[in-house]
């Protein structure tokens, strides 16, 4: 899919990109760039960006020929996508827009509102996405059986 093609080439593009020293120097030489990813991001956004539908998609339309075991397994995989978010403190502290934002006495109310606002559609997003996986592992499946078999939406 597109978005599995962007997470691989967003992987590949970390091994140009430069970083922030803990001194707050930025460094730019490749080998450095290439090192430092290799010990931090990289095995994460590697396993985060591993297509996970083409399995399904090469043996069939549908994904209820496949053990329900194997497309949990597939569906926990993705879930490997969200390390990727882990990086995202690093990347707002070595933003120098961020950092003037931050210090920025009338900024730092409004960040604060938006950071918190953003947890909340975060987490409800999580939960929803929980319920509905409890429904189609309670169903048996996840293809249209959904609705005929029993699991909490029918009740």
């Amino acid at each position: 899919s597109i978005i599995d093609f962007i997470f691989i080439v967003d992987t590949i593009l970390y091994f140009w990109r430069a970083y922030r020293e803990p001194d707050g120097r930025l460094v730019f030489d490749l080998k450095k760039i290439r090192r430092h990813y290799l010990r931090t991001f990289f095995v994460w956004n590697l396993l985060g960006s591993v297509p996970t539908n083409g399995p399904f998609a090469a043996q069939s339309n549908s994904e209820e020929d496949f053990p329900l075991h194997v497309i949990i397994v597939t569906r926990l995989f993705d879930l490997l996508k969200l390390c990727r978010l882990a990086r995202v403190p690093y990347l707002l502290t070595s933003s120098d827009f961020v950092v003037e934002f931050q210090q920025n006495r009338k900024s730092q109310a409004k960040l604060a509102l938006f950071k918190y606002t953003f947890l909340l559609i975060v987490a409800s997003h999580l939960l929803a996405c929980s319920w509905c996986f409890l429904a189609f592992v309670q169903a048996g499946n996840f293809g249209d059986g959904l609705l005929e078999r029993n699991n909490w939406i029918l009740f």
